[in-house]
């Protein structure tokens, strides 16, 4: 059941990033250096603090940003795909996403649980919110520059 979940969830996040590539353009030799460092592997964060199997926002924020940064690296790949070949890499990018959790020693019920309290934590307060956002985007920025 979790990994019908993931894979969908990084489906969606797949198509969001498909639009990203399609927006962002890059040079073939940018494409080409990031297809040759990528390989597939979770870098570890400077700006997290993580405590593994205890959810916090610092999980929060790394897992969010691997399930942006992941379809990212795949969007380049898609072009000129099957479906079956398109499945593939769903298949693929839902592995690394599972192995993302594995690492972090939670699962995604964890994660569904730690979002709805923090969304109650943050609905009085949406500017801690805003700094949740904003450290997304760092990290992302991270794992973009960690797959040049």
């Amino acid at each position: 059941m979790m990994r019908k979940k993931i894979y969908l969830m990084t489906t969606v996040m797949f198509a969001i990033a498909l639009f990203f590539a399609g927006c962002n353009g890059g040079s073939q030799k940018d494409k080409e250096t990031s297809k040759v460092k990528d390989k597939g592997k979770v870098e570890e964060s400077s700006t997290i603090n993580v405590t593994k199997g205890k959810m916090n926002d610092a999980m929060l924020v790394e897992i969010s940003a691997q399930m942006t940064y992941i379809p990212m690296k795949y969007a380049e790949d898609t072009e000129n795909k099957t479906p079956e070949e398109m499945v593939q890499i769903g298949e693929k990018m839902a592995k690394e996403m599972e192995d993302v959790y594995k690492k972090l020693g939670i699962t995604e019920d964890d994660l569904s649980a730690y979002s709805e309290k923090m969304d109650k934590k943050y609905e009085k307060n949406p500017l801690k919110l805003t700094k949740i956002y904003e450290q997304i985007a760092k990290r992302l920025g991270e794992l973009q520059e960690q797959g040049k």
